[in-house]
This record gives C-alpha cells, structure tokens and sequence, in this order.
C-alpha cells in the first residue's frame, strides 16, 4: 500500500467517524441550536389568530371576514372591526423573530420564563388547520431600555430567547385591538366647522378661497390653530369605547361639532362628560355605530378651543 494510498483511507475513516457524530448528534437538541426563526407563516393564508393571556377572562378571537379582520372574546359573541394595521404588524412580526440563544430545555424552568401557564399563548389558524402557535413568555432584560423576549413553540420543549419585545403587541385587551377611526376626512375638503358650545359660546369658522386661509366673523384666523383642529377632526380618533350603550341612548350633548365638505356632505360630532371619568369625553358620530371616548385634555387642548384663542394677533 503506497502512502497516498494509506492518507486516503485515513481520510475515508475520519469522514466515516465525522459522520457517525453528526448522525449521533442529530437530535432536536442540535437542531435548535442551528434554528433561526421559530414563526414561518404565509400571512395571507392567516384567517384567525387566537390570544390566551392569563391576565383575560376569556380568549381574544380576530377573525379575517371575507377581506377584514374583526375582533371580539370568543367565537359566539359580538365581534367587532378590528385595527387591521395593527392584525398585519402582529403577523409579520412573529415572522420577524429572530432567535439569539436557547435559554433552557428543562421544562421545570418554564416557570420562571414565563412560558407555561403563566405565558400569553398566540395561535395561528388557516381555517381549522393550525399554522402556527407558541408561549410569549417574560421579557428579557438587556439594558435599563432594551428588552426583548422569552419565548416558547407549544411543541418545542426549548426555550428561546428572541430579539424583540412582544407582550405590547399581544398583551393587549379586547379593547386595543378594536379599529378605533370614527372617520377619515381629507383637511383639505373641510370648508365649515360650527361649534355649538353651551351658553353664547358658540361660533363657526370658514376657509376663505382655495388655500389654507381661514375666518370667523371677518376676522382673520391663526391657520397654525386650524390646521390642528381640522387634522384632529379629518382624521377623528377614539380613545375607547363605552360598553353596552348604543349611540341611541345617548341623551343630550354639552357640545357638538359640525363638519362640512366642500361637497356639501356634512359629519355631527357630540359630546358630553362620561360619568365616574372626569379625564373623558363619551361622544357619538354620523354613521358611527358605537359610542366611544375621547380623552379629555387632548380634545380640549386641540379641538375645542374658544374662538379667542383662534384669531390671528
């Protein structure tokens, strides 16, 4: 046997032995060392995502109804439309997870990550067929303003930890997924607003020609003060809803506010003080099906100004 020949058979064991180890080895343990993502799924095949977090009465349900998602605590009850930008970000940023260590496989350690009962438990369904579900457990401390997360696949034993923070995303109430856009308006075509205020406090405001010029009276307005008013009122957002009260059973205003379109089309917001929340507004809306809150100080603040404090000086 030539040497060569015998550097040849020492290489052909070696390779055997080499690969005898990474057969031996091949165990789900060395695998999710070499694992890189833990969520691979085709957003547009989601049609449900179910949240069990232990800090709800009952499970959150959102539900994609044709081409929009809705939200509501169980497949029974009322559902309601939810913020479908907010269903899209959630998705994609599971998909998004990066994993940066396996934390621990001992499932007696469960607890203090938080991945047990203890965790946030996030389900993705195609139809009946289960796409993708895993524990969202505590976070994981990186500096005094850094944190990311622990979590776990339901049927993965190991723990990992991953690069971003999702108790935001998925610790949210029923509430925090509803859509909370009373109406979208562009500023640009609101040519009146009336505000009708208790007493003879009430006054209206203009736009004078095709620009961002605006009057009361005659009298020239701060176009700074408007522009906050009509991008409050174009794009009207509510803080939360009041729950079990129609629009119907509303009652009287305190205030009200009238929109109208350079088309002639014309939007009614009322409001009044939410008893037991002296920091809220309960209001309603034309053509929005539930009442809903507006935080008080903010609203004051831009939109319900006395017609002083709108003049140009």
């Amino acid at each position: 046997m030539t040497q060569a020949t015998k550097s040849l058979a020492i290489i052909w064991v070696v390779l055997l032995v080499i690969t005898g180890l990474v057969k031996w080895t091949d165990t789900s343990s060395s695998s999710e060392a070499f694992r890189t993502s833990l969520v691979e799924v085709d957003t547009a095949m989601v049609d449900r995502i179910e949240i069990e977090s232990p800090t709800q009465n009952r499970m959150i349900s959102l539900q994609r109804e044709n081409s929009s998602w809705m939200v509501g605590q169980s497949a029974e009850e009322v559902h309601y439309p939810a913020d479908e930008n907010a269903v899209k970000r959630a998705i994609e940023q599971l998909n998004a997870l990066n994993i940066q260590a396996v934390a621990t496989r001992d499932p007696q350690k469960y607890t203090r990550f938080k991945v047990d009962s203890t965790g946030t438990k996030v389900s993705l369904y195609d139809d009946e067929i289960l796409l993708s579900s895993l524990i969202i457990g505590a976070p994981r401390i990186i500096s005094r303003q850094q944190y990311n997360n622990y979590v776990r696949p339901v049927e993965d034993e190991a723990v990992y930890a991953v690069d971003r923070l999702l108790s935001p995303t998925f610790g949210k109430d029923l509430e925090g997924w509803r859509n909370k856009v009373v109406w979208e308006l562009e500023d640009s075509q609101i040519s009146r607003i009336d505000f009708l205020f208790p007493a003879d406090s009430s006054y209206s405001i203009q736009r004078a020609g095709t620009g961002n010029s605006w009057v009361s009276e005659g009298d020239t307005l701060n176009s700074s003060s408007v522009s906050r008013i009509t991008s409050n009122l174009g794009r009207l957002r509510a803080d939360g809803f009041v729950k079990d009260q129609a629009p119907d059973q509303f009652g009287n205003e305190r205030y009200a506010i009238q929109v109208q379109l350079q088309n002639g089309s014309r939007k009614t917001l009322r409001l009044k003080s939410l008893d037991g929340e002296p920091s809220s507004y309960q209001a309603v809306a034309t053509d929005f099906p539930y009442t809903f809150t507006l935080n008080k100080s903010s609203f004051d603040n831009s939109v319900l100004r006395a017609r002083e404090d709108l003049l140009e000086n």
